[in-house]
Order: C-alpha cells, then sequence, then structure tokens
C-alpha cells in the first residue's frame, strides 16, 4: 500500500499512516449518520490536489480497501466485460475483464466505484475510465522511421531544456550554455539507454518481435509491463505533501490512458513523442 501511495505523492510510512487516520475518521462520521444503513457499502474520494486522491470503500465496521485515485478524461469502450472476486497477494478484489474496442485486447483493471453493478452478470458492452499507477518507470527515445523524425524529437527535448531555463529565470550566458550541455548529454544517455533496451528486448521472449510498443499482464501481481508512447505530460503537485508527479497520457496501439508517477520515481526528461517503459497497475470504473 505504501509503495502505491507512493505514485501519488505519499512517499513515508508516517505520511501514509497519517492519511489513514484521515480516512478512519471519515468513515467514522459516515457511519454515524442515520440515513446510511449499517449495511451500506460506501466509496469515498479524498482528493489531495486537482487531479488526485484516495478512494476508500467502506462498510459499518470495516474499511473495505483504500488506493490511489487519479482523476482521468479518457473514457474506452469494452465489450463482453465480466467482473470477477479474485485474490491478489493475500486481498479479495474486483477485477474487470473486458475487450477494449481499438486494440481487440484484453484489458485487465481493479474496479471501484462498483455498488450499482451486479458483478454476477456479464456486460455486453460498456464504457470505463481506466487509469494507471506506477512506482517505476524510464523514459526511452521511439525507434526512428527516418532522420527527420529523431531530429523532431530532440527538439522537443531541447525545447523542454529551454522552459526549464526560463522558468528558473536563469539570466547568464554561462548558465544556459551549462543547461543546453546538459540537455545534449540527457539526449545521449537516452539513446544510449534506447540502444541498450533494443538489444534487451529482443531476448526477453520469442513471442515478441522488436516493437515501439508492448503490454504484458502479471497476473500474481496484476500488474502490466508495458512500453507505450507519450501522449501528454503534466507536472503536478500533491496539495498535502508538495511533492511533484507527472500525470501522462500514454497510447499503445491506439488505446488510451492516463497513468501517474512521482516524479522521484521516472528516470528520464517525460516529452511528448517519447516511451515511457515501466510496471503499471491499472485501476478503473464502469461508467453509464
Amino acid at each position: 500500500m505504501i509503495k502505491d501511495f507512493r505514485a501519488i505523492g505519499f512517499s513515508s510510512a508516517e505520511e501514509v499512516k497519517e492519511i489513514k487516520e484521515e480516512l478512519e475518521n471519515i468513515h467514522n462520521k459516515i457511519f454515524k449518520d442515520e440515513e446510511v444503513k449499517q449495511t451500506d457499502t460506501v466509496e469515498v474520494i479524498k482528493k489531495y490536489g486537482e487531479h488526485l486522491g484516495i478512494i476508500m470503500t467502506c462498510r459499518k465496521n470495516e474499511i473495505l480497501d483504500m488506493y490511489p485515485y487519479l482523476i482521468t478524461k479518457n473514457v474506452q469502450k469494452l465489450s463482453n466485460v465480466s467482473i470477477e472476486e479474485i485474490e491478489i497477494n493475500g486481498e479479495m478484489s474486483l477485477m474487470v475483464y473486458g475487450i477494449e474496442s481499438v486494440t481487440k485486447s484484453v484489458i485487465i483493471f481493479k474496479l471501484h466505484n462498483n455498488k450499482d453493478l451486479d458483478v454476477k452478470n456479464k456486460l455486453k458492452e460498456a464504457r470505463s475510465k481506466v487509469f494507471g499507477i506506477s512506482t517505476n518507470g524510464k523514459v526511452i527515445l521511439p525507434r526512428y522511421n527516418n532522420e527527420k523524425q529523431k531530429e523532431k524529437i530532440k527538439e522537443n527535448i531541447m525545447t523542454k531544456i529551454d522552459e526549464i531555463i526560463k522558468n528558473a529565470n536563469v539570466k547568464k550566458d554561462s548558465e544556459n550554455d551549462t543547461y543546453k550541455k546538459e540537455g545534449i548529454e540527457i539526449i545521449a544517455e537516452i539513446e544510449m539507454m534506447n540502444m541498450k533496451e533494443e538489444r534487451e528486448q529482443v531476448t526477453l521472449s520469442n513471442m515478441f518481435e522488436v516493437l515501439n510498443e508492448y503490454m504484458v499482464y502479471d497476473n500474481e501481481n496484476n500488474e502490466y509491463e508495458m512500453m507505450a508512447k507519450i501522449e501528454n505530460v503534466d507536472l503536478i503537485t500533491n496539495d498535502k505533501t508538495n511533492e511533484e508527479m507527472y500525470k501522462m497520457e500514454l497510447c499503445i496501439g491506439g488505446f488510451k490512458f492516463e497513468i501517474i508517477i512521482n516524479k522521484n520515481d521516472l528516470k528520464g526528461m517525460p516529452t511528448i513523442g517519447m516511451r515511457f517503459l515501466g510496471k503499471i497497475k491499472l485501476y478503473g470504473q464502469i461508467i453509464k
């Protein structure tokens, strides 16, 4: 739990303990309300920023679950949806299995906001809002179709460096040159990582060719090993801890969704057009 909460800006055990106490107090207040039935399952979202928060699912005498939450705009269309209660690392979780409409691949995610669903029935079609939580990732360059594409990505990186310089109010040319040099070094380092990744990817499994993107589900840990294109990046802040996170929109085979990762857990500088490589847990809800 501590590891997952780190993704939204709660990096220490003390911080997690504090927010658990906050949520427990909210839980106690809810069930003092006479209008709330003692047998009801209640879901609460506690926000810690414009885009992030924590979801708590509870009944009268117990908190059933709590986990990070990312407010996302992306909506996915699913077919042949089934919802199953399975055990993951000693805990029971409701998992959604559905065929995503664009990729025609099976997407698996942990379900929240399920109070209006009959989990015993299958849904022929449904819409979902899926988001990802990551605590370990890195940024790598895409494989280029041509030199023009390669130069465009480098230009995006240098634009990012220029933004950093501007935001830092750097005035001296010598300091600018230092930032530029560091930017070039970052590009060189990422290209070295990319070359290494290409070699490693060939040996990962003979099931895969050397691809620009892939996603493989680890059933035991309920997470994906994923490489996906970065479509958008925002740097956001946890209002309680002031820790910074990257909120990124990823695309893999046309399947678009957003993830959040602590800035300290991401190696490299995320830039539109580059790729994210890492492990992701998917969460989501079925919407009407």
